[in-house]
């Protein structure tokens, strides 16, 4: 199965005009949309400027239903992390999916979330407790997107001496004084954030966007990563080198992927651009599902792309599952 290339905000609408190596294989950009220039991702509209956070009392956290609801596997999660997203037991979603192999999930299967614990405490207003994990986000950048909406971006940190999977953030944004208040939840492009790593956190708000409003970042919780978990694999970028277009609106990332003893099934590269300012311009990522055995290497190659200021700088994460 050959790599392929997951795009976030304007980094999608250019998917097209990529030219990331006969490795990669990029999303089609939408048939409104010219290929082959990086010009139309350019805007005459600044970019908001980043405001410092504040708490978010005032934004809801999603409640479970009183009533079973359901998820779909996507690539990459595990029994550990949908269980803690929704608040229950990971023995409570196998008592409830009598048909489901714990050991080995399916992308695209259905599972029937039980109701959680906690759902009679959230309907009466009582919170579960934060997580004890202490991650650290970053001002906001939110840029304007092509169509009118605007991707929001802020640097999460992981100051603890463990990784950490199964980040739920959001972002909440203010019009003006008294104005619109909109939520958006906020992701990850891999998931995992290592001990002393940083990655951005992403939400995209539909048009029409205020320039004139805040906008805020609140971690909501997180799951620390045993381990003895044996979900994640050693993983580096090696020989790496960083190519920025004269123009300032891509850069290209070369380098040698190599993994651990024990492998890796699944391999993910997020590319990150970053402005002189150190604010998240754009966020690319690459994905692999070919197997790499133990210290073996791969070639890589990636090109990620600005929204609007001009790219200073790219740092990137690299992810592997056995």
């Amino acid at each position: 199965m050959r790599p392929v290339w997951k795009s976030f905000g304007v980094l999608l609408l250019l998917a097209a005009a990529a030219s990331c190596g006969p490795q990669a294989s990029l999303t089609p950009a939408p048939p409104d949309m010219p290929t082959g220039t990086l010009a139309a991702y350019q805007t005459p509209t600044a970019s908001q400027t980043p405001t410092p956070l504040t708490a978010l009392s005032s934004t809801p956290i999603p409640q479970p239903s009183p009533t079973p609801r359901s998820h779909v596997i996507a690539r990459g999660e595990d029994l550990g992390g949908i269980a803690y997203r929704y608040g229950v037991s990971v023995a409570a979603i196998v008592e409830a999916n009598p048909g489901v192999d714990p050991r080995l999930l399916v992308v695209g299967t259905s599972l029937v979330i039980p109701p959680s614990a906690q759902s009679e405490a959230l309907e009466d207003g009582i919170l579960p407790s934060p997580t004890p994990v202490a991650l650290r986000a970053g001002r906001v950048n939110c840029l304007r997107s092509a169509e009118g909406g605007a991707w929001c971006f802020a640097m999460l940190r992981n100051p603890g001496d463990q990784a950490v999977e199964g980040v739920s953030a959001r972002m909440t944004v203010q019009a003006g004084e008294g104005g619109e208040v909109r939520s958006q939840s906020a992701e990850l492009p891999l998931n995992r954030l290592p001990a002393g790593g940083r990655l951005p956190l992403m939400a995209y708000f539909p048009p029409p966007w205020e320039t004139d409003g805040t906008v805020s970042v609140s971690v909501q919780s997180a799951l620390p990563v045993g381990d003895g978990g044996g979900r994640y694999t050693e993983a580096r970028l090696a020989n790496e080198s960083v190519t920025i277009r004269q123009d300032g609106l891509s850069a290209q990332v070369e380098g040698e992927l190599e993994v651990g003893e024990g492998g890796a099934s699944t391999l993910w590269v997020a590319l990150v651009a970053l402005d002189a300012n150190g604010r998240v311009v754009g966020v690319r990522r690459w994905e692999n599902e070919t197997a790499l055995a133990g210290g073996e290497k791969m070639a890589f190659r990636g090109v990620v792309y600005s929204l609007g200021q001009r790219i200073h700088r790219v740092i990137w994460e690299v992810e592997a599952r056995p």
